[in-house]
């Protein structure tokens, strides 16, 4: 992204039937995926609902 690299593994679950029952997702460095996320939020962020920008605190 704009020059900086990231990796990414994605690890993917499914049932008997062959269907995906669970997916996870994970980038790094941090800093690269930052500019990643801004982008794509500028670009996709009246498409999609609100809640897929922000990762819920827990209490």
């Amino acid at each position: 992204m704009d020059g900086h690299k990231f990796e990414s593994l994605e690890v993917i679950v499914d049932d008997e039937q062959g269907l995906i029952v669970e997916r996870t997702i994970a980038l790094r460095p941090y800093p690269a995926l930052k500019l990643f996320r801004d982008a794509m939020y500028e670009r996709l962020k009246d498409k999609l609902p609100p809640d897929v920008w922000d990762y819920p605190a827990e209490a």
